[in-house]
């Protein structure tokens, strides 16, 4: 071991220090003696700032940062589920609309028309499917002419309302 004689702190608070001059310095004999000085001090040191920004040691500041990054991982699960979440709704909605706009034999011309006429009378009380009913009664323009069947009830040919009218005209 190293015979240390070297004066490296003094006794007391730094504020002391400055206020009395005259106090001698600490003369520390061992290495071991300056070894327990400074981690004295370092230990010191350490307890006041975990005081000073709120926890008592360095195991719950651990705890505290492991809790942060489960938190992490959740926010990243959670927000990859939203994004999943948000898709299947966005393809719920478009399968929900080609159900009824096909349901209710709408034409392409017409589909966003109808779909916003229905979606607006949706309420707690009233489906999509029912306010889609009450529009395709009301404004019957929406759906594609029905066919008719010309020739008897053993099949014939089916004519739609149009073609029908055309036919007749010809006659």
């Amino acid at each position: 071991m190293l015979d240390l004689n070297i004066q490296l702190f003094a006794e007391g608070d730094e504020n002391e220090q400055g206020s009395n001059p005259t106090t001698p310095f600490k003369a520390f004999a061992t290495e071991d003696e300056y070894n327990k000085f400074t981690q004295s001090i370092s230990s010191k040191a350490k307890g006041e700032i975990l005081n000073e920004i709120g926890y008592k040691s360095v195991s719950e500041i651990k705890e505290n940062l492991g809790k942060v990054k489960e938190y992490e991982g959740f926010k990243t699960n959670y927000t990859e589920l939203e994004g999943n979440f948000n898709t299947l709704k966005s393809e719920h909605e478009k399968i929900v609309d080609e159900l009824v706009t096909t349901k209710y034999g709408v034409t392409d011309d017409f589909k966003n028309e109808f779909l916003t006429l229905a979606k607006a009378g949706v309420k707690e009380d009233v489906t999509l499917l029912q306010s889609a009913e009450s529009v395709a009664k009301k404004f019957s323009t929406f759906q594609g002419t029905t066919p008719i069947k010309i020739g008897g009830a053993g099949g014939g040919t089916q004519m739609t309302e149009q073609e029908k009218i055309k036919h007749l005209r010809k006659l």
